[in-house]
């Protein structure tokens, strides 16, 4: 029978830390972005309905999991990007070749946001990597980031905020095993967590909600 542990990010690294099998870098929140005019990464381009995952597969049911939230709180659906996919298995291999939980670089991530998880291989299912990330909400309060936590503290939220961000349009994730464990990478586009906009507030109605957009796509 799998074991179905529920443990937050930040706990299970130093968990792992302590008893001396998984490194953790001394920042394994997520980084607060600053706003900023609007670059070229952003482009209207149409995402193809074919790059969609089919609904029972591994990236299926992450991108099931995070719009099951997303709908709870009323904001737009996440699409599936295989660009997004593609940038975070290059850092999930990074991650699970040195041992070692750390956020990418912000100049190298396309301006995307990002979601870390890591735990023992095989033991979760893409639902419960996910609903690490959602557990944050026990924390959560609506507000202007970063004053969305109940605790005073937003890295208690913030893999929470990231996914129901209501600008964040796109989502691609990566997992990649190591000796003993496995790193799952989450992107995100356009990126949450942005200083002074509001967050947690709904933004369609409680009915009838229509299709993730399919405006962006992360600069190639």
């Amino acid at each position: 029978m799998r074991r179905k542990t529920l443990i937050s990010l930040g706990l299970l690294a130093s968990a792992m830390l302590a008893s001396g099998t998984l490194s953790s870098a001394q920042e394994t929140s997520d980084t607060v972005t600053q706003p900023r005019a609007d670059t070229s990464a952003e482009q209207n381009v149409a995402a193809s309905q074919s790059s969609q995952p089919k609904p029972k597969s591994f990236a299926g049911r992450l991108l099931a999991t995070h719009n099951a939230e997303r709908k709870v709180m009323r904001v737009a659906p996440l699409r599936w990007s295989k660009k997004l996919e593609a940038d975070a298995r290059i850092w999930a291999r990074e991650l699970a070749r040195t041992n070692v939980m750390r956020h990418a670089d912000q100049s190298t991530t396309n301006d995307a946001g990002e979601n870390l998880w890591a735990g023992p291989i095989g033991y979760h299912g893409p639902e419960d990597m996910v609903e690490l990330f959602i557990a944050e909400k026990q924390y959560f309060r609506a507000g202007n980031f970063p004053n969305v936590s109940t605790t005073g503290n937003w890295r208690d939220v913030g893999h929470y905020t990231q996914i129901i961000w209501p600008q964040t349009e796109q989502v691609g994730c990566a997992l990649s095993q190591g000796t003993s464990f496995e790193f799952l990478v989450c992107r995100y586009y356009p990126a949450g967590n942005w200083r002074k906009r509001p967050v947690g507030y709904p933004t369609m109605p409680e009915t009838d909600q229509p299709p993730a957009s399919q405006t962006r796509q992360p600069d190639g």
